[in-house]
């Protein structure tokens, strides 16, 4: 059998005692002093989930004890939503969704209620849809005009 490494520490006697003083293993002699390094007890040991990058608890006095609750939310930014989105197959209620969304970021606004991102979505689609059907129309009565003015020349000179 080869003899173990010598950078390796010396195994103790079978009948040692194991809660007797350590045996020095040369490694005492690569730190400051020639001391052993410190042990960690209970005592000095941080409280769990302490430190820097610890996740807040209940009892952190930073968001106090029990303040865990959704903000309700604004019924106007629901209405506001679902109603531009329905403008997108009936197409006159956009201007309704658009309306309803203001009226819901002000009372968000004051009431501190949730739903912000919902009344914006309201006011994007329903002015958007507004948008197009104010064009539509627009551009349905210039096409008209137009259609009459020619058709009605070339029918009289004829």
């Amino acid at each position: 059998m080869s003899t173990p490494p010598s950078w390796l520490p010396t195994p103790e006697p079978s009948g040692s005692d194991p809660f007797a003083s350590p045996v020095s293993n040369g490694y005492e002699a690569l730190l400051p002093g020639g001391a052993p390094p410190p042990v960690a007890h209970p005592v000095d040991a941080p409280a769990p989930g302490a430190g820097p990058y610890a996740a807040p608890g209940p009892a952190d006095p930073q968001y106090g004890a029990g303040d865990f609750y959704a903000r309700p939310t604004n019924g106007l930014a629901i209405a506001s939503l679902v109603t531009s989105l329905a403008s997108l197959v009936v197409g006159i209620s956009a201007p309704v969704g658009l309306i309803l969304g203001i009226f819901a970021l002000r009372a968000i606004r004051r009431d501190g209620t949730g739903g912000r991102g919902l009344a914006i979505g309201g006011i994007v689609v329903g002015a958007l849809v507004t948008l197009l059907i104010v064009a539509f129309v627009v551009i349905a009565i210039v096409a008209s005009t137009m259609f009459a003015a020619t058709s009605g020349t070339a029918g009289l000179s004829t």
